[in-house]
């Protein structure tokens, strides 16, 4: 069994595009799985959800999700000009997506379970999350490689399954606390490297425990510049400071 993981495209529809054709190249999947945040701080969050409800995968709801969505607060920083312009983000995102749209993003899942063939129990579930279990608008800071082992069973492992795989914090990376497995599948865009290479993740099921492979796939930024140039896109610095490699 094959499932593909990726997260956090963030209306970037060249990251996007970039993943699906990675993915056709994959070979078979038995599922493909988003991990939600498709929309804000991109330019182009309409065409990248019909894209998504095109592709028919298993689609998320992440944070960024629910704050389009009207669900849950913007969460802004405290130097009010950062703060002024990520609300400006917002604003432009909401008033550029279809109600449909809006409510395609708040409808998303939030927690759905890929067991495995022959499983011998949950523990073998591949459960994929935007944040963390108890909460997809849960703290990044429990979506890192470093977090302590008693943090890591208590927010991560009280859910039951042994693999537990999401996105969120930018930087994907596999983590091993004895029986649970955390693996992060992001980011397809703004990426920390600002590397225009959108990452993501295969799972397989070996007939008693899962194998992860994370890769990225290079795209052209230029193209997603223009469509910001042309939509009036609030400046941005990361999508300013893209260079294809």
């Amino acid at each position: 069994m094959r499932v593909a993981i990726f997260s956090d495209v963030h209306g970037n529809l060249a990251a996007l595009e970039a993943v699906m054709a990675a993915l056709e190249r994959e070979g078979p999947l038995d599922a493909t799985v988003f991990a939600g945040d498709a929309v804000l701080y991109g330019p182009s969050p309409a065409d990248v959800v019909e894209r998504l409800q095109q592709a028919g995968f298993i689609a998320l709801r992440g944070n960024c999700d629910g704050v389009i969505a009207g669900q849950v607060e913007q969460i802004l920083p405290p130097d009010p000009d950062v703060a002024a312009a990520l609300a400006a983000h917002r604003a432009w995102t909401v008033a550029r997506a279809p109600a449909r749209q809006l409510g395609w993003l708040g409808g998303r899942p939030v927690d759905p379970r890929t067991p495995p063939p022959a499983a011998a129990g949950a523990r073998d579930d591949l459960l994929i999350v935007h944040a963390t279990p108890r909460d997809f608008n849960d703290d990044a800071r429990f979506c890192r490689p470093d977090l302590p082992a008693d943090e890591a069973r208590e927010v991560f492992g009280r859910a039951g399954a042994g693999t537990v795989v999401f996105g969120h914090f930018h930087g994907h990376f596999i983590s091993a606390y004895g029986d649970l497995t955390l693996v992060n599948a992001s980011s397809a865009s703004l990426t920390p490297d600002l590397v225009p290479a959108a990452a993501y993740t295969i799972a397989t099921w070996h007939g008693g425990h899962w194998s992860f492979e994370q890769r990225r796939a290079a795209y052209d930024p230029e193209p997603e510049k223009r469509r910001a140039r042309e939509r009036d896109f609030p400046f941005f610095p990361w999508f300013e400071q893209l260079t294809a490699k």
